[in-house]
This record gives structure tokens, C-alpha cells and sequence, in this order.
């Protein structure tokens, strides 16, 4: 190890950064990874990173995966605890010992661990060897780490918080898949091109090569500094093959220098490197003999640790295999099914030797494609299934149908769209009846759900209820269904009532899978129409959700559950469950239900005052809606941002958003098109506009009592709503309007629709000229604040009460009812706000307060603040968000002319 850390040239500043992070143990949990091209010395790099932390009394744990690798589950989580797993397995608990156990298939008893039970082993192995000395994980060519390794190491690291574990991961340039998101910040070392001089050397040291300078500077040109290719047109112009001169024309691609390398060997070694190519992890036994590779060893194509074999680079691999002629690849697949242990690589070369459909090797495929997906390996079992296929003879009807859907569901899974759609509708086509037909249709559904073709999947899914006959694929059926029209928000009456019929069915069947399904479906549209049960109901299915088989995340009742929290005001548990559900989404490698889940934490953080928050969730669920091609996620992105932009008075991107989440939206997406609308109206009510306010918010107001939408908080634009037609003097509609929201409001005690009710109130009262009634509705309005956290509708009422105040000529109140609410829209960026009530402040008469006098919310902060309550604790206790609080606070400074906590303590009686 040391002579190649010593071999590495022109390396100081990667060694040195290296270095630094090692010894930096303080800092630990920590990530260090290392990007640059193929070839441009990051193996070099890995080992050198390897015998500085064995130096320093490290824990080694090392995977080197390669392309072969890439499918096979687990293989890379397998390397990294190979050498410790004895001393782990004993110091485990039980359950996480069991599951590591079936996982590296050390043991069998006919279930599978799920992939949360192998991140939290995983995580309590490490834990295991971080006690007494520091931990180093190793994991080179990171790219071709398996999705369900990858999947685990993203789990534990995660949850390292003051383990000393430090993670060196390689990755080539242009492989963008973070596996260790969340460990803080991931410090960065790329890796770029070897100076003139660092060639020089290499050439010299590796080749005992010394170039004239002009042909340096070619090479130096042509390889790009990258020091494989160096090596490789250094050997080239050693066999006179180049010249490295000016103009020249090279005479073949790298990869042709690169096969020329292999050729060159004798044809037993060809052989035994084609072999270990072909294999997930090739030893000496498999390919051949030590004879034949030495040749290899010799020319420094391969390395031998132990009785594994180790390509230099993977060109190398790629070349070895490339070079073997069609017939000579079938026999040696053949030779290595017969041979290889595991149940994966060896269906993987049964189907590598078969010349066409064989249904042994196919039915071997699919086999081993629910093993993979039952050790959480989803994107290995969707290629393995789909190899299944491809071999299926034509006769085999039932199998053919079978593993279609089987590839279709795995491809689904792995966050592909277009696969699963081409596969499912060639079913459909195929299938004019029967069960078959009713899979394919529901899943095909499911698809188009995702994709934001709502209204198409709702067809397609009645088509499947009149095909199902079984009791838990008609659960599956009506449980898409039900959330496929809660999400449209259209027939929902008629929704609940077959949702309860379902319900009674399944109680009766006993069964628990169809039981799941179906309170998972009346949970959702119940939560969306306003029945008191809903959140139980979706607590009951959470129970169950065990039973229900397969679920996308955004499909799980945990997911509904979060969403009716969300709803009912229930913001903290609500934020906590999303957060918990976007984590185990991005361990599973659940991309398409990642863009739902961040969608709904940025509606939620807006409703919370938490702008900035909600902003970056926005962009987050518009991105991963971009990559997994959801135009209907995209557009409730936008619309969350289009809000807000709009409650900000930010116009002119409150309308370019809006208009964009209107263009994705359609009439497909509800939440996209509805919010896009509110935004758009509470945009035009703060401007002084009500009648454009109506315009936009009135059709959303007609479709709220058209189907019945009993749910407050999935209708917040109702109250703007009354607010522009107060402004416009239509009081009796006003008054219709608020009297339905106010039923359901108080029917389902809901804080923030009984504050804005109230609020509304005291407008209608205020238009009427009847002070008195308005004052005391603001007062409730305000009190029915004081149980919520909603600072900008607080703010709202604040604004209202003080105009009110004012013509009551009760000028001190108003001012300082104008004034907090001045504060507190000013705190959160809302500048339109901010203008009226410092308008409406103009207008109070009377002496204003002194420069140093506190206003009321101002003499709350510092109160709190001088007894050494920390600006978060502070916002909860006055249900506003921190950075409000840290808006008081500069004012407090200043007005009291302190300069710390300490001072204004003392300042503070």
C-alpha cells in the first residue's frame, strides 16, 4: 500500500486534501468524494485515502463495485462488511442481525427484510465498530454501486449524527447520483487533468518513457492530462503505432489502443480476463488458473488481492470482454451459470448463453427478480424481469402476461414512466378479458395517475372494475379510483359513498390486504369532503398498511394521513410525518413519489409563514417533477410558488408562475390549476383590484359547492373570496358564501377557517357600518389566532381590526394594531401588505408613540428574549416565525439603544 501511495504523481493537492480530512476526526460524521473522468487517477487516490486511515487506526471498510456489479442487490454492502461481519453479526440485536443474515444470503427462513430493517443494520453496524476507534468506508467507482447497497449507505448516513465515521467515495464525472445526501455538508474534491511536468514524470516513472518536449505537449493535448489515456498513447508511441506530432491523424480510438493492450496477451489470458469481466466478482478459481493471468498481472492489466481478480481500470474490463467472439461469450455464460453461487449472476448468464426465447433460463430470470425486489433492490429486479421477458416463448401465454406485468410494476417502481406504459399497453391490447386485463388496465392507470392524465386514468380504471373479479384486485382498483377523483376533486359524493361501500365489503372479507386498500381510499376522499372520521380512518389503514402489499409512498395511507393533518391545521405532525415519508421515499429509491412528498412540505411550510422554506420544497418538487416526467407535480410546484410570490406582492413573478402552473395543470390537476388561481386573486384583492380578485376566485368557489368539498383547509381562497365580493358590495353572496364555510369550520373545530370566518365577520359588519359588531369579530378573530400559527392571516386580521379601531377613533389601539400588523408583514416579505397598513397608520390622528416606545408585540419579544429564550422558542410561544422574531428584535435594539441579550436583560424589568 505505501509503495503505491508513493507512486502517485502530481497529486500533492488531493493527497494533501485528503489527508486533512482524515486527520480532521472532530468533524466526523463526514463525506469526502471524489469526482473527475475515467482514467484520471481517483482509484490512485482511493488507495492512497486507504493506507492514510489504516496509518491512523481507521476501521476499514472497502467496496470497489464494477459495471458487472450494477444489477446484482446488495453485492456492494456485502464488500463493505465481508471482513467484519463475524464480529458485527455477534454484537447486533437480534432483528438487525436476522436481517443482514437473509440480506448477504447467510440465511433463509422464507421471509425478506424490508429495505428500512437493512439501513437501520447497517446503521447499527457501524455503530458497532465506531466504538473504541474511527471508521472509514471506502467506496470506489461509487457509480456502479448497487441501487440497494446505495439505497442503505444513503439510510445510515443519514442518521449519523456523532459517530466517527468518515465515507471517501469515487465517482466519474458526469454520474450526478448523490449517495450520501443529508450527512451535512459533502466536501468535494474533483479531480482534474495532470500538468505538463506530473506527465513528465508518470511517463518516466510508469514507461521509463522520455518525450522530446514538443511531442509532451501532444500528448498533453490529446490525453487532456488524464493519466490513463497518457499511459496509453505513451505505449502507443512506444510501438511506433503514433508519432504525437502536430496534424497527425490518430490511427484509431483509445479504446482500440486500449483492445490492443488485451490482444497483445496470449489467448489463454484473454480467455481468463474475459471471464472475470463477465463476472460480478471474478477470483482466480472461476476464470482459469494463476498461469494464465499472469501474463495480465505482468502488463499490469489486472491485480490480484487474495483470490480476486481487479481490473486496473474498467476499460480494461470492457475491452477484455468486447474482444470475444459472440459464440465464445454464449459458452463462456454457459460455463459460468453452472458455476457461480448466487441466484441472481446465475440466471443472469443462463439468459447471457441463451441463443433465444428458452423458458428455463426465463422463468430462472423472473425468479430472481423477486428475490432482488424482496431485498430492496428495485432497479436490478426491474432489468432482471425484463430479460425474463424477452425470453419468454410466445407459446407461454400466461407466463408472457405474467412477467409483463412483473417488468411493468419493477420499472414503475425504479421512478420510470414511458417503460411501463409501452409494456402495459401492449397488454391491454393483447388481453380482451379476464383478471390479466384488469391488472393491466389498473396498473396502466396508476401510470397515466402519475403522469397527470387524471381524467384518462379514471376511465382506464373503470374499464379494470368491470374486468376484476377477485376481492383484493377490486380493493386495488377502487382504492386508485377513490384517490384518483379525491386528487381531481371532481364526483366525490358518489366517491364516498362507494368508498364506505367498500369498506363493509372488505370488513366482511376478513381479508386485511382488501381492508388497507380500502380505508386508505375512504381516509383520503373523506379527509377532502370533511368527515370527522377521516384522519381515524387513515389511522386504522396506517395500521393495516402492512398487509396491503405493494404501495407507491404517495400511494401509502401514512401519505393521506400527513395531507388530512396538513389540512386540519395540524402543521407540526403533519411537517414530521412528510419529512419521515420523503426520507424513506429517497432511501427506496421511490423518485416519482419524491416529487408528491416535497410538493405537499412546501404547501405546508407556506401555510405555515415559512416562505423561504416553502420556496426551496417548491423547487425541489418542480426538479424531481421535471426528471421523472410529472407535468401535474410540476404544476403544483408552481403553484405553491405562485403564492407565494402573490402574497408577497412580488407581481410580475406571481403571474409568470401562476400562468405556467395553469399551462401544466389543465383541467388534470386540481391543486395545481386551484391554487394557481388563488394566488392569482389574492394578487389582485392586495393591489385594490376585488372585481379581478372575483373573477379568478369566483369558479373555485362554484366548484367547492358543486362537489360538496367540505374540508376548510383544502379551501382557503373561499375567504378571499368573500373578502373581493364585500369589496364589490355583493353582501348577500358574502354572507351565503361565509355561512357554509363557517358550518363546516365550527362542524370540524378548524383554528384557521374559525379565525378567518370571524375575520370575514367583522368585514361584513365593518362594509355595514356597524363598528361595534366588527370590533368584537376581529377580537374573535383574533383569539381563534392565538390557538393556530398562521402569522400572515393573523396579520390580515390585525389590519382589519386596526381600520376598524381607527374609525372608532380609538387611535392608540389602532396604531398599535396597525403597527404589529405592519411588523409582521414586513418580517415575512410581504410588501403590499406592509404599504396598506402603513397607509391605514397615516390616516390614524394623534401623537405617535415616542421612538423608543415598544409596540405590544415588540415588548412580548423582549420580554421572552431577556429571559434567554432562544428566537425559535420565542416564535412558538407568539405563534409567529423566527425570522419575525428577528425582525422585533433590531427594532427593539435599536429603539432601546442595547446591543446584546445580556444588555437588554438588564434594560427589561
Amino acid at each position: 500500500m505505501e509503495t503505491r501511495t508513493l507512486e502517485i504523481v502530481g497529486r500533492d493537492h488531493e493527497l494533501a486534501a485528503i489527508t486533512t480530512f482524515l486527520d480532521a476526526t472532530g468533524r466526523l460524521p463526514a463525506a469526502l468524494l471524489i469526482e473527475g473522468d475515467a482514467g484520471i487517477g481517483k482509484t490512485s487516490l482511493c488507495t492512497a485515502a486507504l493506507a492514510h486511515a489504516r496509518e491512523r487506526g481507521f476501521e476499514p471498510l472497502v467496496a470497489r463495485p464494477a459495471a458487472a456489479e450494477a444489477e446484482l442487490a446488495l453485492s456492494g454492502i456485502g464488500d463493505l462488511l465481508e471482513h467484519v461481519l463475524d464480529r458485527v453479526l455477534a454484537e447486533l440485536p437480534g432483528p438487525q442481525a436476522r436481517a443482514l443474515r437473509i440480506a448477504l444470503l447467510l440465511d433463509d427462513d422464507g421471509s425478506a427484510p424490508e429495505a428500512r430493517a437493512l439501513g437501520v443494520a447497517f446503521l447499527g453496524a457501524l455503530r458497532v465498530l465506531a466504538v473504541g476507534k474511527p471508521v472509514f468506508v471506502l467506496v470506489d467507482d461509487v457509480q456502479w454501486l448497487d441501487s440497494s447497497s446505495a439505497a442503505v449507505l444513503r439510510f445510515a448516513a443519514r442518521r449519523l449524527v456523532t459517530e466517527p465515521v468518515g465515507l471517501v467515495l469515487a465517482r466519474r464525472a458526469g454520474h450526478t447520483d448523490d449517495v450520501v445526501p443529508g450527512l451535512g455538508d459533502v466536501e468535494r474534491l474533483v479531480v482534474g487533468g495532470l500538468s505538463t511536468g506530473a506527465l513528465h514524470r508518470l511517463l518516466r516513472q510508469r514507461l521509463q518513457l522520455l518525450l522530446p518536449r514538443p511531442a509532451l505537449l501532444r500528448l498533453h493535448e490529446l490525453s487532456g492530462g488524464n493519466p490513463f489515456y497518457a499511459l496509453e498513447l505513451g505505449r502507443a508511441f512506444q510501438d511506433g503505432t503514433i508519432r504525437l506530432e502536430a496534424g497527425e491523424a490518430l490511427p484509431t480510438p483509445l479504446d482500440a489502443l486500449v483492445g490492443r493492450r488485451i490482444a497483445a496477451l496470449p489467448e489463454r489470458s484473454r480467455e481468463a480476463l474475459a471471464a472475470a469481466a463477465a463476472l460480478s466478482r471474478p477470483t482466480v478459481a472461476l476464470v482459469g488458473s494463476l498461469e494464465a493471468l499472469a501474463p495480465a498481472v505482468e502488463a499490469k492489466v489486472v491485480v490480484l488481492e487474495r483470490d480476486e481478480i481487479r481490473f486496473t481500470h474498467p476499460l480494461l474490463a470492457s475491452a477484455a470482454y468486447s474482444a470475444l467472439a459472440p459464440d465464445r461469450k454464449r459458452d463462456l455464460h454457459r460455463r459460468l451459470a453452472r458455476e457461480v453461487a448466487g441466484v441472481e449472476e446465475r440466471a443472469r448468464h443462463h439468459a447471457l448463453a441463451a441463443e433465444g426465447p428458452d423458458e428455463a433460463a426465463a422463468a430462472e430470470l423472473e425468479l430472481a427478480a423477486e428475490s432482488a425486489r424482496s431485498r430492496g433492490a428495485v432497479t436490478a429486479a426491474a432489468g432482471l424481469a425484463e430479460h425474463s421477458l424477452a425470453l419468454t416463448p410466445a407459446a407461454e401465454d400466461e407466463a408472457r402476461d405474467r412477467r409483463t406485468l412483473l417488468a411493468a410494476r419493477f420499472r414503475f417502481e425504479s421512478g420510470d414512466m414511458m417503460g411501463p406504459r409501452k409494456l402495459l399497453e401492449k397488454l391491454v391490447a393483447e388481453s380482451p378479458r379476464g383478471s390479466t386485463r384488469a391488472q393491466a388496465l389498473a396498473d396502466l392507470a396508476r401510470v397515466h395517475m402519475f403522469s397527470g392524465a387524471r381524467r384518462k386514468a379514471v376511465a382506464l380504471l373503470r374499464d379494470a372494475l368491470e374486468a376484476a373479479d377477485e376481492a383484493w384486485l377490486r380493493a386495488i382498483i377502487e382504492e386508485r379510483l377513490t384517490s384518483t377523483l379525491a386528487v381531481l376533486r371532481e364526483d366525490l359524493q358518489e366517491t364516498v359513498i362507494q368508498a364506505r361501500s367498500s369498506v363493509r365489503r372488505a370488513e366482511d372479507s376478513g381479508d386485511p390486504r382488501v381492508l388497507a386498500r380500502a380505508l386508505a381510499a375512504l381516509g383520503v376522499v373523506g379527509g377532502v369532503v370533511g368527515d370527522s372520521d377521516a384522519e381515524a380512518t387513515l389511522e386504522r389503514a396506517v395500521q393495516l398498511e402492512r398487509y396491503a402489499g405493494y404501495f407507491a409512498s404517495v400511494e401509502r395511507p401514512a401519505f393521506n394521513l400527513a395531507a388530512v393533518l396538513m389540512w386540519s391545521d395540524q402543521l407540526d405532525r403533519a411537517r414530521s410525518l412528510f419529512a419521515r415519508l420523503y426520507a424513506e421515499t429517497a432511501d427506496a429509491g421511490d423518485d416519482s413519489s419524491l416529487a408528491w412528498t416535497a410538493d405537499n412540505l412546501a404547501n405546508l411550510e407556506f401555510l405555515a409563514g415559512n416562505w423561504e422554506t416553502a420556496l426551496r420544497w417548491a423547487e425541489e418538487g418542480n426538479e424531481l417533477a421535471v426528471q421523472t416526467g410529472q407535468p401535474g407535480q410540476q404544476a403544483y410546484a408552481k403553484a405553491t410558488k405562485a403564492l407565494v410570490h402573490a402574497h408577497r406582492g412580488d407581481d410580475a413573478a406571481a403571474r409568470e408562475t401562476a400562468r405556467e402552473a395553469l399551462e401544466l395543470s389543465g383541467d388534470e390537476v386540481a391543486i395545481g390549476w386551484m391554487n394557481a388561481r388563488w394566488a392569482l386573486g389574492v394578487l389582485e384583492l392586495s393591489l385594490g383590484q376585488p372585481a379581478a380578485a372575483h373573477e379568478q376566485l369566483g369558479p373555485l368557489c362554484e366548484h367547492v359547492e358543486k362537489e360538496g368539498i367540505g374540508e376548510p383547509g383544502t379551501t382557503r381562497f373561499v375567504f378571499d373570496d368573500i373578502e373581493a365580493l364585500i369589496s364589490l358590495g355583493r353582501v348577500d353572496e358574502a354572507e351565503t358564501r361565509l355561512a357554509c364555510i363557517e358550518a363546516h369550520a365550527r362542524r370540524l373545530d378548524r383554528t384557521f377557517a374559525l379565525a378567518a370566518s370571524a375575520r370575514s365577520r367583522g368585514l361584513l359588519a365593518a362594509f355595514q357600518r356597524q363598528t361595534a359588531g366588527a370590533l368584537e369579530a376581529f377580537e374573535q378573530a383574533l383569539s381563534e389566532h392565538a390557538r393556530g400559527r398562521a402569522p400572515f392571516d393573523r396579520a390580515r386580521t390585525l389590519l382589519a381590526y386596526g381600520s376598524a379601531l381607527r374609525r372608532a377613533r380609538r387611535r392608540r389601539e389602532a396604531r398599535e394594531a396597525l403597527e404589529d400588523a405592519r411588523q409582521v408583514f414586513a418580517g415575512l416579505g410581504a410588501a403590499v401588505w406592509a404599504e396598506r397598513a402603513r397607509e391605514e397608520l397615516g390616516r390614524v390622528g394623534g401623537r405617535a408613540p415616542a421612538g423608543d416606545e415598544l409596540t405590544p408585540t415588540e415588548r412580548k419579544v423582549a420580554e421572552l428574549a431577556a429571559k434567554g429564550l432562544p428566537n425559535r422558542e420565542i416564535a412558538s410561544a407568539l405563534f409567529v416565525t423566527p425570522k419575525t422574531v428577528e425582525f422585533h428584535l433590531r427594532n427593539v435594539f435599536r429603539k432601546l439603544d442595547v446591543r446584546s441579550r445580556g444588555e437588554l436583560a438588564r434594560r427589561t424589568p
